[in-house]
Formats: C-alpha cells, sequence, structure tokens
C-alpha cells in the first residue's frame, strides 16, 4: 500500500495555488480569478479577463490552441461546430437551467444535444451550491439524452462517459455501491461502443479498469469488515489489512472518513503490540505510512513527526528477521517518502538528504521485476528533482528524469499509477525546461501530462492536480511562443 504523490509541485513561482494532494483541489489563479474546475469529465472556465465560461459537451475535452500569448478552447457540440456558452455564475445558471428546460420541452430538434447541455448546466450548479438534487437531475438529463442517442452515433460512447462520470461523482460523495456498479457498466457499453482504432479508447479502458479496481476494494473491504465483526477477538492481520483498504479507497476517493478509519484501525493493532511480537513491524511501518498521508492533507506537523517514528521503527524491529528481508525495500522507501514531505512543507536540508539516503538504498534492493520498483523509482526521483531544485546541480535532474521515465515505461498502459508516474516526469522535464530553456523539455512535459491528463479517471482525487501541471506547461509554451513571435514550434 504505496500510493504516491502526485501533486509535484513546481517550486519558484509566486501567486501560484499550492497542489494538495489525493483529495483537495488544486487552484490556479489568472489575474486574480479562479481558473478552470473540473466538473466530472468537463472543463469549465469562470471568467479569466472578462470572458465568458464555455462548457465542453458530451465529454470531449477542449482542445488548447496556444497563440498569441492566450489559450482559446473550442466548444464541440455533437462534433460539430456549434457553440453553446453557459455561464458558471449561480445567477446565470438560475437563469439558464429553466431556459434549457422549456427549450427541450417546445422544440423537438437536437433534443438529445439539449440534454446533455441541461446536464451539465446541472453539473456545474451543484459544483457550486453542493444540492444532491442537482447531480440527480443532471444524472436524469444525461440518461435522458442517451436514450435518444442510436447506437451508431459518434457521440454516443463520450456521452455514456459522461454519464459514468457523474454516476462516478455521485458515489464518491455518498457512497452508495449502485452507483459505482451502473457506472462500470455504463463505461463498459462506452468501450464496447468505441472503434478499436478511436483515439479515445484507451482512455475509456483506462477508465473501465479503475472502476473495476474501486469495485475490487469495496468488495474486499466488505468482507474485512464482516470477519472483523464475526469475531470475538479479530486476528491482527485482518485489523492490519482493513485499516490499509481503508487507505487505499481513501487514496482512490478521498474520502476524509475512510483515512480517518484506517489510522483508527492500525491504531488498534498497534498500540496492544509489544515490540517482541512478530508482526510489530508491519504494524508500526502501516500506521507511520497512513500519519503520513495524513500529513499531507491536513498538515499537522505532529502527525509526521510520529510517522517518522514510527518508519525508523519498524526497520530497527525488522533488522535480523528472514521474514521482514523483502519488505526492506518497502520500509526505507516509506520512510524516505515521510522525510521528504516534510522537507516539503517544513524545510531542513538534513531531511532532504535523509530523504534521498533511505530512497536510493530501497531502489537498490529493489529487483527489476519487483511491481514496486516503479513506486521507489518515482519517490528516487522526485526527491532528485528537488535536491535540482535547491542546489542546481544537472546530474540531478538528469537522474531524476531517468527513473521517472523508467517508473513510466515499467507501468503498462491501464495500470491506474501510470498517469501519476506520467505526471512525475512531466514535471520533472518543465523543470529542466524552466532552468534551462531547453525547448524539448517542454514539449516532452506537454506530452508527459496530456497523456496523464487522458489516462486519469476524473473522479481520481489527484485529477486536479495534474490539470494543473498540464495547464501550467500550456501556459509555458504560450509565453514562449509569444516571445519569439511565433517562430517557436
Amino acid at each position: 500500500v504505496d500510493g504516491d504523490k502526485v501533486g509535484d509541485t513546481i517550486g519558484g513561482d509566486e501567486g501560484e495555488a499550492k497542489d494538495k494532494v489525493d483529495g483537495d483541489e488544486a487552484k490556479d489563479k489568472v489575474d486574480g480569478d479562479e481558473a478552470k474546475d473540473k466538473v466530472d469529465g468537463h472543463e469549465t472556465k469562470d471568467k479569466v479577463d472578462g470572458h465568458d465560461v464555455k462548457v465542453n459537451v458530451d465529454g470531449d475535452k477542449a482542445k488548447d490552441k496556444v497563440g498569441g500569448g492566450e489559450d482559446k478552447a473550442k466548444d464541440k457540440v455533437d462534433g460539430d461546430k456549434a457553440k453553446e456558452k453557459i455561464p458558471c455564475c449561480i445567477a446565470s445558471l438560475e437563469s439558464v437551467i429553466p431556459f434549457m428546460q422549456k427549450s427541450i420541452e417546445t422544440t423537438p430538434d437536437d433534443r438529445d444535444s439539449r440534454l446533455m447541455i441541461l446536464g451539465d448546466a446541472f453539473e456545474a450548479r451543484f459544483l457550486r451550491l453542493s444540492q444532491p438534487a442537482d447531480m440527480d437531475s443532471a444524472i436524469s438529463s444525461y440518461e435522458r439524452a442517451i436514450d435518444l442517442t442510436p447506437d451508431n452515433h459518434s457521440a454516443k460512447p463520450s456521452r455514456l462517459v459522461t454519464l459514468g462520470d457523474a454516476l462516478g461523482s455521485r458515489f464518491k460523495r455518498s457512497g452508495n455501491i449502485e452507483d459505482l456498479d451502473r457506472a462500470t457498466s455504463i463505461y463498459q457499453n462506452a468501450v464496447d461502443l468505441t472503434p478499436n482504432d478511436h483515439s479515445t479508447k484507451l482512455s475509456h479502458l483506462n477508465i473501465l479498469a479503475e472502476m473495476e479496481r474501486l469495485k475490487d476494494i469495496d468488495s474486499a473491504l466488505s468482507n474485512l469488515l464482516g470477519s472483523i465483526e464475526s469475531s470475538d477477538k479479530p486476528d491482527l492481520d485482518l485489523v492490519i489489512s482493513t485499516g490499509m483498504t481503508y487507505q487505499v479507497r481513501f487514496e482512490r476517493l478521498g474520502k476524509p472518513e475512510d483515512l480517518d478509519k484506517a489510522i483508527s484501525n492500525l491504531k488498534q493493532a498497534d498500540d496492544p503490540t509489544p515490540n517482541d511480537h512478530m508482526k510489530k513491524p508491519l504494524c508500526q511501518y502501516s500506521l507511520g505510512d497512513a500519519l503520513r498521508v495524513r500529513f499531507e492533507h491536513m498538515g499537522n506537523r505532529q502527525d509526521v513527526d510520529t510517522s517518522i517514528m514510527r518508519l525508523r521503527d519498524s526497520l530497527k524491529l525488522s533488522k535480523g528477521h528472514d521474514l521482514y528481508e523483502p519488505y526492506k525495500s518497502t520500509f526505507l522507501n516509506g520512510l524516505g517518502r515521510a522525510l521528504l514531505i516534510l522537507f516539503e512543507r517544513h524545510g531542513g536540508p538534513e531531511n532532504l538528504v535523509d530523504a534521498i539516503s533511505n530512497l536510493e538504498e530501497a531502489v537498490k534492493l529493489t529487483p527489476h521485476n519487483h511491481p514496486r520498483r516503479p513506486h521507489h523509482l518515482h519517490n528516487l526521483g522526485n526527491a532528485l528533482r528537488m535536491r535540482f531544485e535547491r542546489l542546481h546541480k544537472p546530474e540531478d535532474l538528469k537522474q531524476s528524469i531517468l527513473y521517472l521515465h523508467e517508473a513510466s515505461e515499467l507501468t503498462p498502459n491501464g495500470h491506474s499509477d501510470r498517469p501519476i508516474h506520467l505526471n512525475g516526469l512531466g514535471v520533472a522535464h518543465l523543470v529542466g525546461f524552466e532552468r534551462q530553456g531547453s525547448p524539448l523539455d517542454l514539449e516532452r512535459a506537454i506530452s508527459s501530462l496530456q497523456e496523464a491528463d487522458a489516462l486519469m479517471l476524473d473522479i481520481h482525487p489527484s485529477k486536479s492536480i495534474v490539470l494543473h501541471n498540464r495547464k501550467k506547461a500550456l501556459r509555458a509554451r504560450s509565453s514562449v511562443s509569444a516571445d519569439s513571435k511565433g517562430s517557436y514550434p
């Protein structure tokens, strides 16, 4: 249970909002306004420099055209050039929604497209007011639109994905397993209707795979809880597994109560277990890792201090035990990550030195065919990129990119961790461009971040961070293009 940090921040830019990891929204500041809320598959843009918001319909991503220093997004409705503007301030939505409802009932033409737009408007209002009825209305509108859309219509797969995203978003908030089951079935339908050579086929497959993983996590958690409830004195391994599974679900959905339950179960396992117990190192490691995750989200210094103490103890207590020899690299990686996040938040060069030392040892001990190797490479790559930002030694950035590239290459398409590794690689290339000015670094950053965006599920807690990094890279290219008067490729 390693769950890599996606929030690879890019230092040195004043005025940028801080990225938060797993469930917190990353906010980009553009001329003092908040830009780009991600609404379950639709990109909505708040007013920036006086421009009205545009909503991309049917799940198609608006393409950023960079030129003259401005980002212009073209909205597509079912592949046609028709454009719909949906203002995202509450007052405007209050007038748009009844207008669209009346239009749908009185005008038979393009009723399916109008229903999709109405669903977008309900979702936009839900994002601002958090009224469950608006999400219910959005889902109902999407369902009606899909019912009117024949299977051979080019927009049918993207409309199904839009509905699946909305159901996934509702599941994330309500925990209703029926929404998760329906979303999975709908994504499968979208995959079946998408031609094998279509550019969105892989993205749809990745979404389906992630939803299946969420179902597996919920099923595993249900079985674990059932076993605990049926036992007078639950087995130690059972309690640890339950805590770890809650942590995995938190890292997928970002629900704070899951993290609280994870820590509660792991404390229940650790507190009464004596130091000479064979499972004590596992208790220490699992609790320490969960506390590190909570520190990343809540910022309580005591959590990270306790995390580091527990993780150090797990290494000490496991020393000399053959049972734990295969897990030593995992314990070292966990300690390195905790020290790295402490350095990010509170500084202290000794924390960075200690983090890199542990992460390097973890990579050395991890076989090339080990499933955790991409995670360990990812964390070491991030740490070396941070040291480059501090000391400006080119070798650090070179090694960082090599490790992050290897982590990406070792993670196949369809694996939920691939977009995380691609995001880290994109950030490293972007730092290289910012410090060294290489256009090739910038293009590689954009390519990696765009792929990460395409592969990551929209309800993933770290989606907003990937979008933030992607947008920053595109802004950098826009700036270079403007400075060079169009000579930049």
